[in-house]
């Protein structure tokens, strides 16, 4: 791993901030609620629930700096990948959450470019092996949904 200012391996520097963060929204009400869903098979609409909560702490955090004293961590400004770390997540499970959510905003209920039935129809199917899967299909489904309205409009 590259040294980053503090001297520090990113990957220490990236563990130091989430653990930070992870200290403070482990202690607030949605994060058992988080945590529970992990361990349950989850329809795409809960699962969207999970993203967003992820990009609501993103969102608080992202852009700020961690306290001056705090150990190895010191003054760092929070990036998206330390607070997927602070949830223990793959940066993979970041990047879905980003790009579902985007694709949802478009083609999901109330989407700025139409709901689309079969977006809309995955929203309440259980998945039938994992939930990890059954993003994936329904990721693709995104996709393939995306591409058309993109050929529809020449692009």
């Amino acid at each position: 791993m590259a040294p980053t200012l503090s001297g520090q391996a990113s990957t220490e520097l990236d563990n130091a901030v989430g653990k930070y963060i992870r200290g403070i929204i482990s202690t607030e009400p949605k994060w058992s609620a988080f945590v529970q869903a992990r361990r349950e098979l989850l329809t795409m609409r809960e699962q969207l629930e999970q993203y967003r909560y992820v990009r609501s702490v993103q969102t608080r955090f992202v852009g700020s700096a961690t306290p001056a004293d705090l150990q190895g961590a010191g003054g760092v400004t929070i990036n998206k990948q330390q607070v997927i770390k602070a949830f223990n997540l793959k940066q993979e499970w970041g990047e879905e959450c980003e790009e579902v959510l985007e694709l949802v905003g478009m083609y999901g209920e109330g989407g700025t470019r139409g709901a689309d039935g079969r977006v809309v129809g995955m929203l309440d199917e259980k998945p039938p092996v994992t939930t990890g899967m059954q993003v994936k299909k329904f990721l693709k489904v995104l996709r393939e949904v995306h591409a058309q309205w993109t050929m529809r409009r020449g692009g």
